[in-house]
């Protein structure tokens, strides 16, 4: 029972950061932001994740998948009841400083100001997407660049924009690559792209945070990257979701965070990271860790005792009976052969109810716990150590216990105390 609830704790204590902690969008071992931009300045975005720095992400060992979220900026035009007007209702009842009347003139006069972003999305990520909003979007539709989903965190947009259209409109160009001592308000003219108006369909909306994660005044529409790629030939990064071939591997953190730090935008970078939420979270919670661990080791510290107490009390029975053995014809040697092999059927008994029903117990306590669904693992050399340590205990407690009650006397001597 002791080395069970050892096997237990020390199952759960291990996993407490992995179990707890938060998960990013889409599970991601590690997430980056391209965080150049201003909110009033649509001037202001640069190329910090460019193809270069995405092809090293890409390429590092321990990397399995890397899905870019891709974007330009984009103006919605003044409309009269339309979705700009609802939206500068929306955006002046949130600063009470502001009128909408003066919202509408400044917008008029300067929608730029006012800019949102187009996002551009692969397959993959949709149909994640797609599923947490209850799969409201036709797949098709939505890779053919017929239908948009609408993000915005700021207020709520009723459904009532589902089903209908919303214009916008692009920049006559988008900013040069520039490096960072090199920033200005440069503006070079993009392939294929002009002020002219669009208009997309809105299909579903959206209030998560990642797509969100740009600070512009306007909304984000996520198109399809077939959708982005028709409007644009030079579009920037603007999020990496990553994912490791295995979780919480150190080396392919480090190895990312090394490329980030080699970047020169690193500083309009922002990581976020999965590995390091767990250590944040087990490192406040370490004082619980290590009390765990004190009281494991306690409750295996009193089953060993209470064998030792078990085996002293048998030899102190079994006197007599092992004198009788010696008398005729048993050895001392064959004895410690008979007590060590019930030492090895009594660990081998309890490491065998620990592996079965222990396992079983374990899984169910940390299943029941597991909110993150993260899988079940076995801390494994703690409880192969605790296995070893149960052996050499059941093995060598009935042979010493053995010597200190025959001591070096007779077998003559030792029958007469049962005279």
């Amino acid at each position: 029972m002791s080395l069970i609830v050892f096997f237990c704790l020390t199952t759960l204590i291990d996993s407490q950061g992995r179990r707890t902690v938060y998960p990013n969008y889409w599970d991601a071992d590690f997430i980056i932001h391209n965080e150049t931009q201003t909110t009033d300045d649509i001037t202001s975005l640069r190329p910090a994740i460019d193809d270069a720095f995405l092809s090293e992400i890409q390429e590092a060992e321990g990397v399995a998948e890397v899905h870019a979220v891709k974007g330009i900026l984009v103006t919605f035009p003044y409309e009269k009841n339309g979705f700009s007007d609802f939206w500068i209702k929306g955006y002046t009842e949130m600063k009470p400083y502001l009128t909408y009347s003066d919202v509408v003139s400044e917008y008029q006069r300067n929608p730029e100001k006012y800019y949102g972003m187009i996002k551009g999305i692969g397959e993959a990520e949709f149909d994640y997407l797609n599923e947490s909003l209850g799969n409201k979007i036709e797949k098709q539709e939505f890779l053919s660049g017929k239908t948009a989903i609408l993000q915005y965190a700021g207020f709520e947009i009723p459904t009532k924009w589902i089903g209908n259209t919303i214009s916008f409109s692009l920049p006559t160009g988008h900013p040069v690559t520039h490096t960072p001592a090199e920033r200005g308000n440069d503006f070079a003219v993009s392939q294929g792209v002009g002020n002219q108006e669009r208009e997309i369909t809105i299909g579903a909306i959206n209030y998560g945070d990642y797509y969100g994660a740009t600070v512009n005044f306007g909304a984000n529409l996520i198109v399809s990257e077939t959708c982005l790629e028709s409007l644009t030939s030079k579009p920037y990064v603007l999020s990496l979701n990553i994912k490791y071939k295995k979780s919480y591997d150190t080396e392919t953190e480090k190895e990312i965070k090394n490329i980030i730090e080699a970047n020169p935008y690193h500083n309009d970078l922002l990581s976020i990271s999965k590995y390091d939420d767990m250590k944040t979270i087990q490192d406040s919670q370490s004082g619980m860790f290590e009390t765990g661990t004190v009281i494991s080791l306690l409750l295996l510290l009193v089953g060993m005792l209470n064998y030792i107490n078990t085996m002293a009390n048998s030899m102190q029975n079994r006197k007599l009976t092992f004198s009788i053995m010696e008398s005729v014809g048993m050895s001392k040697r064959q004895i410690k052969r008979l007590l060590t092999y019930e030492g090895i059927l009594y660990a081998g008994g309890s490491v065998f109810i620990t592996l079965t029903i222990g396992t079983g117990i374990t899984y169910f306590i940390f299943q029941s716990m597991n909110y993150m669904k993260i899988p079940f693992t076995i801390l494994v050399f703690p409880l192969l150590c605790a296995i070893f340590l149960v052996m050499l205990l059941c093995v060598l407690t009935p042979i010493v216990t053995y010597k200190k009650t025959v001591k070096n006397r007779s077998i003559t001597e030792r029958l007469r105390e049962y005279e």
